[in-house]
């Protein structure tokens, strides 16, 4: 018999990613669950009370990070974590990155889908319903999906895998973490072509490794994740749309390539500061 052992870091890590599927998933199973089988669970039950919850399933990253760090390192490693997820002294020029670099992504999309005879259009004016998304976005559609996932999850593994195997390990996770929401009516997810999805959130998730190592700031990624989600509501004119997607993959791709040409290829981080930035991801393990 073949016994599998795991040193105490990756035992954590395994752990996080189990609790971060259970904490979603154990609302969105549910919310699966009624909305194929409506006629069986009317009224009050347990699937029913869960199904109504669906929306708190996007803590889970979150909720679940807050658990491992605290079995992991304690309060003190909280405090470390917490520090993280409100870090906003970086250079400014990453607050344009994290505002302008989405808005430019979905606008450039648009633009070519527009040239090869697309339909595109705004799709909220109302300024007052785009401040409303924004921060809907950043509580419970996304952005604080990042203390988990770059919060936790990231500089952990950055110890073990060079930041090309990260994006792509991670992105798998994220990306199969939302399977439930791909066979939900409503749910942003739905409709879209999975494959698609999982190549595009495994470019998403190399952009905001690019972010996250450069800065060492969450709340960074969190606002880019926002912007992000809130950038593909405003300026998408379909997700589904197989023409519009491939657009959105090849402009991304387009775009890690030109990261990585002038930066660490280890880590995303600009050269000159390379060897001190791995050196801290070493030690933070």
């Amino acid at each position: 018999m073949v016994i599998l052992t795991v040193d105490k870091a990756t035992y954590y890590l395994i752990l996080y990613f189990m609790l971060a599927y259970f904490f979603s998933w154990i609302f969105w199973i549910p919310r699966l669950v009624v909305v194929s089988y409506p006629h069986q669970f009317q009224g009050i039950n347990i699937i029913s009370i869960l199904s109504q919850l669906f929306i708190l399933g996007g803590l889970g990253p979150l909720i679940s990070a807050a658990i491992v760090i605290h079995l992991q390192e304690g309060k003190e490693g909280l405090k470390k974590w917490g520090a993280e997820c409100v870090k906003w002294r970086v250079n400014y020029h990453w607050y344009l990155v994290v505002f302008l670099l989405p808005l430019s992504f979905f606008l450039l999309a648009d633009l070519i889908f527009f040239l090869l005879g697309g339909v595109i259009g705004m799709n909220i004016t109302d300024p007052l319903f785009i401040i409303i998304a924004f921060f809907y976005i950043l509580f419970l559609g996304g952005g604080l999906e990042e203390p988990g996932w770059r919060g936790y999850a990231q500089p952990r593994m950055m110890g073990k895998l060079d930041v090309l195997k990260l994006g792509v390990t991670l992105g798998l996770i994220w990306s199969f973490w939302h399977l439930p929401l791909f066979f939900i009516p409503g749910s942003s997810q739905h409709g879209i072509f999975f494959p698609g999805y999982l190549i595009y959130t495994t470019g998403i998730a190399l952009v905001i490794a690019w972010i996250y190592n450069n800065t060492r700031s969450v709340f960074l990624c969190i606002l880019f994740h926002t912007m992000f989600n809130l950038s593909a509501g405003l300026f998408a004119p379909s997700l589904t749309d197989l023409t519009y997607g491939m657009i959105l993959i090849i402009i991304l791709y387009g775009l890690i390539v030109i990261l990585f040409l002038f930066h660490d290829k280890e880590t995303l981080i600009r050269s000159k500061n390379s060897s001190i930035s791995n050196a801290s991801f070493s030690e933070g393990d």
